[in-house]
């Protein structure tokens, strides 16, 4: 959980000059949640499955920052198949999105 914290006062940090610039040209930054090995049914949705991607968002809520609301979250998973790696970079490039949080952890039950 000390990561996710971590990462999520890092965002915040980011976030807020994006924040201000987003607020004058009127969109929301968008965030690239990605991970390696969790099925992406398991991260959508407001109330995920995977217990990370749950605490992601209610921290990231905490701190003033709602999916859909003053930010965008994009959600994506390699499923466990590192050869989707590149596809998905490529993907998150094209779309341009402002941060890209990047997680290879295996899950843990």
């Amino acid at each position: 959980m000390r990561l996710i914290g971590l990462v999520i006062l890092a965002l915040s940090l980011i976030l807020a000059p994006l924040a201000a610039e987003a607020q004058q040209v009127g969109k929301a930054p968008k965030i690239a949640y990605v991970l390696a090995n969790i099925p992406e049914a398991d991260i959508t949705g407001p109330q995920p499955n995977d217990r990370y991607t749950r605490t992601f968002l209610e921290t990231m809520r905490e701190l003033g920052w709602v999916d859909g609301q003053n930010i965008m979250i994009l959600r994506k998973s390699a499923e466990g198949h590192p050869d989707r790696y590149s596809a998905l970079a490529r993907e998150l490039v094209n779309l341009k999105m402002d941060v890209i949080v990047a997680s290879g952890q295996s899950p843990l039950s």
